[in-house]
């Protein structure tokens, strides 16, 4: 068998995937690299706004998830507005939670989201607005908790 663009003789683990052979695509793995790059950098724009409302899928999933709720919360102030809302670990460990899984403090949310839906939301997170947390982080506690305590006084 021979690739059908370069023409190139095919072997199974050498240049060509086994998954080919199965589904009877007679593409040697160059030829398929080349295509994904042209098919790409031909639609790029689609590519990427397919990426995005992927992403905020699965972000709503978790907010929702960690929310109990079909409508996500802040749990310290209620806020509503999805944009607003955020994911917080509670023991403020997100960095050590980050380094363990890339290897840096850094980690992108749509990676976190993905992570979470994959390995069946292991951890226990709040779901908190921008401003909450934030105060948490910055302070220790967030002003409506400290405002609440206040009026119970």
């Amino acid at each position: 068998m021979n690739c059908i663009d370069c023409n190139n003789q095919l072997t199974i683990k050498i240049n060509w995937y086994e998954s080919y052979k199965k589904k009877n695509w007679y593409i040697c793995i160059i030829c398929t690299l080349k295509r994904r790059k042209n098919y790409y950098r031909n639609n790029k724009d689609e590519i990427s706004l397919r990426k995005k409302v992927i992403a905020r899928e699965k972000r709503i999933i978790c907010l929702k998830h960690y929310s109990n709720s079909d409508t996500p919360f802040c749990k310290c102030c209620n806020e509503k507005f999805r944009e607003f809302l955020t994911l917080d670990h509670p023991n403020n460990d997100g960095y050590l939670h980050r380094r363990s899984l890339y290897g840096t403090q850094n980690g992108s949310g749509s990676d976190f989201y993905r992570w979470l839906i994959k390995n069946n939301f292991p951890l226990k997170l709040d779901v908190l607005c921008w401003n909450c947390n934030i105060s948490k982080s910055l302070y220790g506690i967030c002003p409506h908790i400290e405002r609440m305590a206040w009026l119970r006084k």
